[in-house]
């Protein structure tokens, strides 16, 4: 149990390639030009996992989050935790090709969005909080469970 836990822990810190492209693109991966005074969450979200300057200044930092997992002795453990820089945020489709059944819901509104990964059954979830500000985008909540 530990073990999957390191892994997965290392994964969200995982250092990703630097992306030095600047252009958006929709989630059906055409390009798709927006005002950055008032940027869809589509185009915020394509921006996010694929290039890590880009996610980095859309982080609200700290980062507030919690994390909850079960220790080497079976016990819960229950942490609030602030990531103050240089946290990497790991995207569904890199998660999606180290673990199976994983799964992913996306639920917005214009001025909220969560993003929920899980695989069923198996108490793995991440929770992701993000809000409009001024018309962009950021993380402001990360919520990572394994019990």
């Amino acid at each position: 149990m530990k073990l999957i836990l390191s892994i997965i822990i290392a994964l969200q810190l995982h250092c990703y390639s630097k992306s030095e492209t600047t252009e958006s693109y929709s989630l059906n991966g055409n390009p798709k030009k927006t005002s950055q005074s008032n940027e869809t969450f589509e185009v915020f979200y394509n921006n996010f996992y694929s290039n890590k300057t880009f996610q980095l200044s859309r982080i609200i930092t700290p980062l507030k989050g919690e994390l909850k997992y079960i220790d080497e002795n079976d016990k819960v453990v229950f942490e609030k935790w602030k990531i103050n820089k240089d946290f990497e945020v790991i995207s569904y489709s890199n998660l999606k090709k180290q673990m199976k059944n994983i799964k992913k819901k996306v639920t917005t509104s214009n001025a909220y969005a969560v993003e929920q990964i899980w695989i069923q059954d198996s108490g793995f979830t991440i929770n992701r909080k993000f809000e409009k500000r001024n018309g962009k985008w950021y993380l402001v909540y990360y919520k990572f469970e394994y019990i």
